[in-house]
């Protein structure tokens, strides 16, 4: 995971694999990270991509 800016508040995500989604199908990405948050806190992959808003699929 890489951060845009120094001022990002969160982290930029990259699939371990070159993978081919088909148009309006849906795939498991594998990202080869594991992420431990500590108690009490909350961790979320979102999406940053207008298109993947719009579309409002998100399957991890």
């Amino acid at each position: 995971p890489t951060r845009g800016t120094e001022d990002s508040t969160g982290y930029n995500l990259y699939a371990a694999q070159d993978i081919l989604i088909n148009s309006w199908k849906s795939a498991s990405v594998p990202t080869n990270i594991f992420i431990k948050v500590p108690y009490g806190t909350y961790g979320r992959i979102a999406p940053r991509s207008g298109v993947a808003i719009i579309m409002s699929k998100y399957y991890i």
